[in-house]
């Protein structure tokens, strides 16, 4: 028994309750990503704290096993969203012109394809988004660091030329 509320028609008897593995996969995923973006754009106190964070996402990346289930969801979020926008595309969709009218289980495919391609173009927009915001960071972290060393060695140079 579904926990649907009745719908007319019968609906509710053919309306799946159980999410695929994959897209359970691949939401979680972007919930992740989306966590570690939000992260990488937090504003820090310091370089100190830039630093730390950077050392947990490189570590985090490092690991092999982290790296190739990064590239699995993208593979598969890529697969999901040309699949996904396909069925959107042969169900009509938006692009073509409506020449019956609409069921209610056709809405609520069209719908669910929508959503599920919001998914899977989000996801690759973040997987792409995160890996340039962990490199502007890290670039961010390095000038500042090389600014600070300038500033110490301007200070030397004058205090020298102060001396003589």
């Amino acid at each position: 028994r579904s926990s649907w509320p009745r719908l007319p028609g019968g609906l509710a008897e053919r309306v799946p309750t159980k999410m695929d593995p994959g897209w359970l996969l691949v939401t979680y995923a972007l919930l992740f990503q989306c966590g570690l973006v939000t992260l990488l754009v937090a504003p820090v106190p310091s370089n100190a704290v830039r630093a730390a964070i950077l050392k947990v996402v490189h570590t985090i990346w490092e690991a092999q096993f982290v790296r190739f289930a990064s590239f699995l969801i993208a593979g598969l979020d890529a697969w999901y969203l040309f699949w996904t926008l396909g069925a959107i595309w042969d169900n009509g969709g938006m692009w073509s012109p409506v020449d019956q009218a609409p069921t209610t289980m056709s809405e609520l495919q069209l719908f669910r394809n929508e959503r599920n391609a919001f998914i899977t173009g989000g996801n690759l927009f973040m997987f792409l988004v995160l890996r340039r915001l962990v490199d502007i960071q890290s670039q961010l972290r390095d000038a500042r660091i090389a600014s600070k060393q300038h500033e110490k060695v301007e200070k030397i140079v004058e205090e020298t030329k102060k001396k003589h």
